[in-house]
């Protein structure tokens, strides 16, 4: 996906947005990893744009809200913006706004965001946001203050109950915390499908050639640090997807400096250098661990392919 994409509508406060791109009815909130709860909150918005014949949009804000007032903090998100917006393409909705988060948008009281961001710049006809919806400045308005303030301006609203309980409960926090103690599976149950990472394939050391096990490298960005160790992956690149076993860690045995994400291919023999690729986390395998050779490296490498292939269903 790039910005160039139509459906994607940049919002800066100067220019005016398409007319054909007003009156819509919007989910409102950061989407991080648009997981179950998410994408339940987008039906419910296509159902009630269905009934007013609107098309239905997405509001999210760049950078992100923690990201703005912690900007030295360590990355966090499950999908980036660019991939949020795909995702949330996918589920149906046929706009993403992305308002600008900054100085003046945190100033914003919860009247003037509705006003100013919602009715005016947008021209939103309808907002749907799930109970334990925040927003204005200090945080000050909720779910029930945007209903009434969007009726106001002549806005539908629904406030819609979240999904999912206990240690599956649909919300980003739950499947951040699954990914960090090493439980994509856990993740996956959250975000209805398995988290993955995107990014262009980096040069690396070539150590991985040179034992017999080459590996494709990915730098994380602004994903979050999943638990380091090896995972059972599937890669898609260029429409197709593969088998293969993950790393990410700080390579302890060749003496690495900083976390690396990388993937060995399973029955793979191509150059992909500068192209991007996914990498979908399935099962943790094992942590992370320091050896005492390369060779010993090597043989357990080996170990985890086959475990990996064990899972998968290969042999």
């Amino acid at each position: 996906m790039v910005k160039t994409d139509p459906r994607i509508i940049f919002i800066d406060g100067t220019l005016a947005i398409p007319e054909a791109a007003r009156r819509c009815v919007a989910v409102i909130g950061n989407l991080d990893g648009v997981h179950l709860g998410h994408q339940f909150l987008i039906d419910e918005a296509k159902d009630l744009a269905e009934g007013m014949s609107a098309l239905t949009g997405a509001v999210i804000f760049s950078p992100h809200p923690r990201s703005f007032f912690q900007p030295d903090g360590e990355p966090f998100q499950l999908t980036p913006l660019l991939h949020k917006a795909e995702l949330a393409l996918a589920c149906g909705v046929d706009r993403v706004f992305i308002v600008p988060f900054n100085e003046r948008l945190s100033s914003l009281s919860p009247e003037g965001f509705v006003e100013d961001i919602l009715h005016k710049q947008l021209g939103l006809i309808g907002v749907v946001v799930g109970e334990e919806f925040q927003f204005g400045k200090g945080r000050a308005g909720n779910a029930a203050s945007l209903q009434s303030l969007a009726q106001k301006h002549d806005m539908a609203s629904l406030i819609v109950t979240p999904i999912g309980t206990g240690a599956e409960k649909h919300s980003s926090s739950s499947a951040r915390k699954a990914l960090r103690e090493g439980k994509p599976e856990t993740a996956l149950a959250i975000l209805g499908r398995h988290w993955s990472v995107r990014g262009k394939v980096a040069h690396g050391k070539r150590l991985g050639h040179k034992i017999g096990f080459p590996t494709i490298n990915i730098p994380l960005g602004d994903y979050l640090a999943p638990r380091k160790g090896i995972y059972a992956v599937t890669i898609q690149w260029a429409h197709k997807s593969y088998f293969g076993v993950g790393y990410y860690g700080a390579r302890p045995t060749v003496d690495g400096t900083g976390a690396l994400l990388e993937a060995h291919i399973f029955d793979f023999n191509q150059t992909i250098y500068d192209e991007t690729v996914e990498i979908f986390f399935h099962h943790f395998i094992r942590d992370d661990e320091k050896f005492s050779s390369v060779e010993k490296m090597k043989e357990q490498i080996a170990r985890d392919s086959d475990k990996a292939k064990n899972l998968f269903n290969l042999i």
